[in-house]
């Protein structure tokens, strides 16, 4: 153990001066590490010598923990003070040398007569001196109390080099987590060497909604590494229902380790971390002993740790998968609509799928199961299949789906199933418009993840939907084609379909403001779907002026071409498309000067007769207050224009004030005057604007 040897010297001279007795201090072999200069030890013997004595008397004396004398010469004595440092002693104490009160004289006489050492006996009234009990006992209370100082800067030092130790540790596995480097079997590698009380650990991942699975088990594998429990079961079970962590005492006789020793281990105390995302339980990181009762709280702190790193690598897999999905899924969609705007035939469509599929995930094999159009027989397509095996899943396909009616599928939904040969596969019906067109068969390893089936099941939508078009070749108008493909877009990117019915909502609505021929609806529809694909998909589509809005929209974000500069239709696009990425704060209304500004303002007025309720976002109150345009309003003119901001129409106001429709008129005429504005949608805007 490496110590301040500076601050030992420092203890050791202050005690000398304290004691009068020479102190040298030596380690537990003997070896000494402090100096004093001209010590009655180097009379006795050499300096070698004396490290050889010290050793002789630490080899020969019992375990103890208080101070001892010692005769280092008959009648010469020593204190001999033990170092303890938890519970072991580390260092000793030599502090001398002295007589006895009233033996000095006779003790000098004796060694006169036996002893060879010249140069103590020339030195013998300087050096030695006589004590009487009591002051040789106040000496060994001085000395047991630099035993204590010493041991407080020993445990000082253990703690910093623990603490230096720990931080080093968790720097180095967060450089480790940092570079990928580290996974969650390093991590119980690490925990399980460094604790030596530790006799077994593990870790279990959820495999179902209800079952763990033990994934990693140190160092008994062979007894625990793919066993599974339920929620609820036993010790681990309980934490994976509550929650919690928990640490179990105790349990040599407790029948809820039946689960370990069943499987040959014998704990006496278990503890285990749940592993959260998300608010949900993925994972148990446990361990336990079968030595003690119970585990210290330092080991506990250690597997708290732990446990705190497994959920950072759970939680950056998770992100990493993410990611690979989110890629995977927009590859997904844009290969989907690549090939739904290029159909060639039935064969075409198959490969398409199974081509799809065998590349989204590691799974041992993909086959594509097809009706023929009088759902008589079925033809399949295969990758990772022997021919025999093709044979046999499509002659058990066939007695399922064909043979027994009753057997036929009434949902949409995947199905589970075992092949003939034990294999875990799941079907997934291709169907469009309630027709079944076949089955997308996916061979499993393991439980398939919900990312995954999710893209197999755009994929089988989009096969139905592929295989639709394809038989209707001749009766699909372009316009029912594009529909059809942005209804399978709210499988293949949610979130952008919501928005984008949103947009096409807004715009039915705002249409009724506008009267304007050049605009195009259909058009503009269209782009809000997709917006987010590439230009050479869009022009595959055959319907120009989308084609049109969409070039012309993507010029504006590359900074080719002004919004001032752009079309009515794409103007509207920019417009609406803005608002619902801003709301519910709106400032782009009023900051953008490039969208006309005529066009702003009849946004605004339907945004004010319509449910979004422009006026809740504004200071109305302030603006009333504070602006002396808004000042010189009558109270009759400020509430006709609060419930104007509101939505209300002239007759609405009327019944709401108690006042004629007529009356409603003059005085809106009159708000326009002093406002300077010619209609009620510039009296909302010149507001918003000084609402901001």
């Amino acid at each position: 153990m490496g110590i301040d040897l500076e601050y030992f010297q420092d203890v050791q001279k202050v005690y000398t001066d304290l004691t009068g007795l020479h102190i040298i201090i030596a380690d537990q072999k003997g070896n000494l590490l402090t100096q004093q200069k001209s010590t009655i030890f180097e009379l006795i013997e050499s300096q070698n010598k004396i490290e050889n004595v010290c050793k002789e008397i630490i080899q020969n004396m019992p375990k103890f923990f208080r101070p001892l004398l010692y005769d280092i010469l008959p009648g010469v004595k020593i204190i001999f003070t033990p170092i303890v440092l938890d519970a072991e002693v580390e260092y000793y104490i030599f502090a001398g040398c002295f007589a006895e009160y009233p033996t000095k004289q006779s003790v000098l006489t004796y060694l006169q007569k036996n002893s060879r050492k010249s140069k103590l006996l020339k030195n013998f009234d300087r050096f030695i001196r006589e004590y009487t009990p009591e002051e040789i006992l106040e000496k060994k209370h001085h000395l047991e109390r630099m035993a204590e100082i010493l041991s407080k800067q020993l445990l000082a030092e253990k703690l910093k080099r623990k603490i230096e130790v720990k931080n080093n540790e968790v720097n180095e596995i967060f450089q480790l987590l940092a570079e990928d480097y580290l996974s969650i079997s390093d991590l119980l590698k690490r925990f399980f060497t460094s604790n030596p009380i530790i006799d077994f650990i593990g870790y279990a991942g959820r495999i179902s909604p209800v079952q763990f699975e033990i994934k990693e088990c140190l160092p008994l594998k062979r007894h625990l590494s793919g066993k599974t429990f339920f929620i609820g079961e036993g010790l681990l079970g309980q934490v994976a229902a509550l929650k919690n962590e928990k640490v179990y005492s105790n349990l040599e006789l407790d029948p809820r380790s039946s689960f370990f020793q069943k499987h040959g281990i014998y704990p006496k105390s278990i503890f285990c971390f749940p592993v959260i995302q998300k608010n949900d339980i993925i994972g148990l990181f446990f361990g336990g002993t079968c030595k003690v009762d119970s585990l210290e709280n330092e080991v506990m702190s250690q597997a708290r740790k732990t446990a705190a790193f497994i959920k950072i690598i759970e939680n950056k897999l998770y992100w990493q998968k993410q990611a690979l999905f989110n890629e995977l899924r927009a590859t997904v969609k844009n290969e989907i609509f690549h090939f739904m705007t290029s159909l060639q035939s039935p064969k075409s469509i198959q490969m398409f799928l199974l081509d799809m599929s065998i590349n989204l995930t590691l799974t041992p094999f993909v086959s594509i199961a097809f009706l023929d159009r009088h759902k008589s027989s079925i033809n399949m397509v295969s990758r990772g299949l022997s021919e025999e095996k093709v044979a046999l899943y499509t002659n058990d396909l066939t007695n399922r789906f064909l043979n027994n009616k009753d057997s036929s599928p009434a949902t949409t939904d995947p199905i589970p199933q075992l092949t003939n040969w034990g294999e875990k596969v799941i079907e997934i019906p291709i169907i469009y418009l309630d027709h079944l067109y076949g089955y997308l068969c996916i061979g499993l390893n393991n439980e398939i993840d919900e990312e995954d089936l999710l893209l197999y099941k755009i994929l089988s939508k989009a096969g139905g939907l592929a295989l639709y078009l394809e038989d209707n070749v001749h009766n699909i108008k372009s316009d029912q084609k594009i529909d059809s493909i942005i209804d399978l877009l709210e499988f293949i990117d949610p979130q952008s379909f919501i928005k984008a019915t949103r947009a096409k909502k807004i715009l039915n609505e705002f249409e009724l403001y506008l009267l304007n021929p050049e605009i195009n609806k259909k058009a503009i529809t269209y782009a809000f779907y997709l917006i987010g694909y590439d230009e050479k998909i869009i022009k595959k589509i055959h319907h120009q002026a989308t084609i049109d809005v969409f070039r012309e929209y993507q010029l504006i974000l590359n900074h080719s071409l002004s919004l001032s500069e752009a079309s009515i239709n794409v103007q509207i696009l920019v417009l609406i498309w803005t608002y619902i990425q801003e709301e519910p704060n709106i400032p782009f209304l009023s900051k953008n000067t490039e969208i006309n500004r005529d066009l702003i303002n009849k946004f605004i007025l339907y945004l004010s007769r319509s449910e979004l309720k422009i006026s809740e976002g504004l200071n109305v109150e302030q603006s009333l207050k504070t602006d002396n345009r808004f000042k010189a309003l009558t109270k009759r003119e400020s509430e006709i224009l609060k419930l104007v901001l509101k939505g209300k129409n002239n007759q609405e106001i009327a019944d709401q004030l108690y006042i004629s429709g007529h009356t409603v008129k003059n005085h809106m005429t009159r708000i326009f005057q002093k406002l300077n504005v010619k209609d009620r949608s510039q009296v909302i805007a010149k507001i918003y604007q000084l609402s901001l």
